[in-house]
């Protein structure tokens, strides 16, 4: 009932998916981590019905924001399918 909520759990679901389901992404995401000294935590799943994934997935997201937005960038600049365009989305 709380749009706020839903779209921020929504948008932290979208890169989830977006970096964790390909190795090209995810190891994408792990080089610009590397490259940038930061602790990684890497991206969690989304469970919807356990609060507490989702709270990790949140707090993992905003502990690698900066990575991931260069991520996205990358992604949207590299690649020509759908998934630049939710890369672009994402940004």
């Amino acid at each position: 009932d709380i749009k706020l909520l839903r779209d921020s759990i929504d948008l932290v679901r979208e890169i989830s998916q977006l970096i964790n389901f390909s190795p090209k992404r995810k190891h994408l995401f792990a080089d610009k981590v590397f490259e940038n000294d930061g602790p990684s935590v890497g991206i969690k799943n989304l469970c919807p019905m356990r609060w507490t994934a989702i709270a990790a997935a949140i707090e993992a997201v905003l502990k690698q924001y900066k990575v991931l937005m260069e991520t996205m960038e990358d992604i949207n600049v590299n690649t020509r399918d759908e998934y630049g365009l939710k890369a672009v989305g994402i940004l």
